[in-house]
């Protein structure tokens, strides 16, 4: 395994656990930001299973005795391309998933805003007043 396997997976973990404790202390913004770092996972774990396929491409080329970089190449070319499909495909797949709870979480993140702002409205306004009766005292 590269490094870039290793950070992908742990992230996809990381994003999995912190999605599951948005749901469960009903942060729809932690929920968003779980799947966020997952789909990031998915995506850079695809990238270093397709470096490794690329290299594993290489090595079993210099194993068969071609020793030309343009022989190497041609070697690996169609693996590195079938990895990157899969890297396109899982990126996509990711970015579906992680959609709809985006749009979810942002609807419930202005719901409460709007609520919010109803809410502190009249103290706003009340303050505002208490604030300009202390300055017109003073002056």
């Amino acid at each position: 395994m590269n490094r870039n396997q290793i950070r992908g997976r742990a992230k996809k973990v990381a994003g999995r656990v912190t999605a599951a404790a948005g749901k469960v202390l009903h942060k729809p913004g932690l929920v968003v930001k779980g799947r966020a770092t997952q789909a990031a996972g998915t995506v850079e774990a695809a990238w270093g299973d397709a470096k490794s396929a690329a290299k594993k491409g290489v090595v079993k080329a210099r194993r068969a005795g071609s020793k030309s970089v343009r022989t190497l190449r041609k070697a690996a070319a169609p693996k590195a391309a079938a990895a990157t499909k899969a890297v396109a495909k899982r990126a996509q797949a990711a970015r579906k998933k992680a959609a709809p709870a985006v749009a979810a979480t942002a609807k419930t993140l202005k719901k409460k805003a709007r609520t919010i702002r109803k809410k502190a409205a009249p103290k706003v306004a009340a303050a505002t007043k208490a604030v300009a009766k202390k300055a017109r005292r003073k002056k």
